[in-house]
């Protein structure tokens, strides 16, 4: 596997709960005394993993472990994860060298997406995201299509409006509060909006409006935060944070 006329063998160890299987990839050599994982890394969080080797065309083999997806309906929509390892010729170790998602399939998901183009200052990126969640009817939907549609889409004009003020585009900003404040009273809707009038004093009074949001969102988590979390979307899904509401 790493062109050094030697053998090694990628051995897997498979643990299963309730509803799915998780595997632990090994690669062992001889060392001369005994068999040694030159795998670092864990594999085990992905669940039902397809396992791959890729020749790098040089004869070294990088291994690819995607998770394909849960057994239990709880765990929500599954978004297919690939954790690739690549030899390291300096530690003759296999180290973890990249991890991909597939696109986004849920409105969900490209929320995630959105979120961290915006947490890295992707500001562009997080736009065009933040647009699809609010807009993009062949994104799919989970349990309530109508109720996600307005509490994402909600919130996806909320965190338009912070980007937009944070960036210097307070025109922009005023916009997308006004759609909030024509919006419909489905679901969580008008708790964003009272998030994101909050936010907005906040920054008139104070110059930042970020821990007036946090503080809205602590005091109303049932209505902001848990329609964006697992309680929503199943335990394969992340919990948002305080945090993550307003950076």
């Amino acid at each position: 596997m790493n062109a050094d006329g030697k053998a090694e063998a990628v051995v897997s160890t498979s643990t299963c709960g309730a509803s799915t299987c998780f595997e632990q990839e090994q690669v062992l050599a001889w060392n001369g005394a005994t068999y040694e994982n030159l795998l670092e890394g864990a594999s085990d969080d992905l669940p039902y993993p397809d396992v791959k080797m890729r020749d790098t065309g040089d004869g070294i083999y990088a291994l690819d472990v995607t998770g394909t997806g849960f057994g239990s309906v709880g765990a929500g929509p599954y978004r297919v994860r690939t954790r690739a390892w690549s030899y390291d010729p300096a530690s003759g170790r296999w180290k973890v060298s990249g991890e991909t998602l597939e696109p986004p399939r849920y409105r969900i998901h490209a929320l995630h997406d959105a979120d961290a183009a915006f947490e890295v200052g992707d500001y562009e990126t997080a736009i065009v995201l933040y647009q699809r969640v609010i807009n993009d009817r062949t994104l799919l939907d989970w349990i309530d299509p109508p109720l996600e549609q307005a509490d994402l889409g909600a919130y996806a004009r909320f965190k338009l409006i912070v980007l937009y003020t944070q960036s210097g585009q307070p025109d922009e900003a005023e916009r997308c509060f006004s759609e909030l404040k024509a919006g419909p009273t489905a679901g969580n809707w008008r708790d964003y909006t009272e998030m994101a009038d909050t936010y907005l004093q906040g920054v008139a009074i104070a110059g930042h409006g970020c821990p007036a949001a946090r503080y809205f969102a602590e005091t109303h988590a049932g209505q902001i935060l848990f329609p964006l979390g697992s309680a929503a979307f199943g335990y394969a899904n992340p919990d948002y944070t305080l945090e993550d509401i307003c950076p």
